[in-house]
């Protein structure tokens, strides 16, 4: 009992020297989350039982990822939304939740990528922009070519264009150097 005391005593001691940035990151990404659960289940997170089960590993997961960025229970929280939102069968709520989860896991990555009482530099946020860039246009790229016409749904014409589009915008970002520039001078 005394040892589950003082690694509780120690978990708030931790809080207690958090950085405002690494704060921020983690409030965005319990909100981002939570509005993904809400918009997943209509607003109405207890309304059956798939959507308070759902709920409730949103809660718990996301409420224990807030605390440690470093957690791996934040898939939880990721895949409770995601669930709630395929049980609608809505594309238009499928891709907003999509979106919010997108923000949900970026901000916890880079909140367990910098130092907890650090600040958060322009790399570590350039590289997780970046890489966040990549992973919408091949969702955007791969929901356009291959979910919709596998769901049965009739898609306009137009969705054929934006779907080249965010490939030809994924294959520019991924393809394009970056890191630091190269010396001047010598």
């Amino acid at each position: 009992m005394r040892s589950t005391l003082e690694s509780i005593a120690q978990l708030l001691a931790d809080l207690g020297h958090v950085s405002r940035a690494q704060w921020s990151l983690r409030l965005l990404a319990a909100l981002s989350l939570v509005a993904a659960q809400l918009l997943a289940c209509g607003g109405r997170p207890l309304d059956g039982v798939l959507a308070a089960l759902t709920s409730a590993a949103v809660l718990v997961g996301g409420l224990v990822q807030s605390i440690r960025p470093d957690a791996s229970i934040g898939t939880l929280a990721l895949a409770g939304a995601v669930v709630a939102a395929c049980a609608s069968a809505d594309v238009p709520v499928l891709g907003g939740v999509a979106v919010l989860v997108l923000v949900t896991h970026a901000c916890w990555s880079l909140a367990a990528m910098v130092p907890a009482h650090g600040t958060i530099g322009r790399g570590a946020l350039t590289t997780t922009v970046r890489w966040a860039a990549a992973a919408a246009l091949l969702a955007l790229a791969a929901g356009l070519a291959v979910v919709l016409p596998l769901a049965g749904t009739s898609t306009p014409a137009w969705t054929m264009v934006l779907g080249i589009l965010a490939v030809i915008a994924l294959v520019a970002l991924l393809l394009v150097p970056h890191g630091t520039s190269p010396r001047r001078g010598r």
